[in-house]
């Protein structure tokens, strides 16, 4: 029997594929079981990678929260300033009490989600998701 080495994430994928067709342990099971346990005696990561977190649905908020939101999550790790916000919702004559309202207005349209736009005191907003 040639056996081809796979990587992890292959092997994980491969035997909750083999657990979804059927629940007998077999051969392939035990084989693919083999490599994962080598695999871990390596000293590789017994943890499958994690895949790319894809972006959270934003299209149930209204037209402006969507927009602000979807910019804020794009680059988390940044923080807004006014005049990024300005940029974001398409209004770069909005004051600074307009902006206070579109973020008063995000915030309170997420309350009931994991989602929070915290001030950073100076600085301006960032989105914090999974409170």
């Amino acid at each position: 029997m040639n056996t081809v080495l796979l990587s992890q994430p292959e092997i994980v994928a491969r035997l909750l594929e083999i657990k979804a067709a059927r629940s007998a342990f077999d051969v392939e099971e035990a084989e693919l079981l083999t490599q994962l346990k080598m695999r871990v005696d390596e000293g590789h990561n017994a943890e499958p990678e994690a895949e790319p977190e894809s972006m959270p649905d934003f299209s149930i908020f209204k037209p402006t929260t969507c927009r602000l939101l979807t910019a804020m999550y794009e680059a988390r790790e940044r923080i807004f300033s006014q005049e990024d916000i300005r940029d974001v919702i398409g209004d770069e004559y909005a004051s600074e009490t307009a902006v206070k309202l579109v973020i008063l207005k995000a915030r309170r349209e997420t309350e009931d989600y994991e989602i929070e736009i915290k001030n950073i005191h100076g600085k301006g907003y960032q989105l914090i998701i999974g409170k």
